[in-house]
């Protein structure tokens, strides 16, 4: 391969029990966040092992 491969220095933050979560108003597991230095919120989408071109084959579960 040419060229030089870069890096990035990326901070996260594992809330194992949902407190900052909730917080921000996570609605799903796992959600993401991405916060910006102030706090302020950046970004929020629940991850999905789904592609979205697949969805229409794979329904979402019921909630009891």
């Amino acid at each position: 391969m040419a060229g030089k491969m870069g890096t990035r220095t990326i901070a996260y933050f594992r809330d194992q029990f949902g407190k900052v979560g909730h917080l921000y108003g996570a609605t799903a597991t796992p959600d993401l966040f991405v916060v910006k230095a102030d706090g302020d919120l950046a970004s929020k989408d629940a991850i999905d092992s789904i592609p979205a071109a697949m969805r229409a084959k794979f329904p979402a579960p019921k909630i009891m």
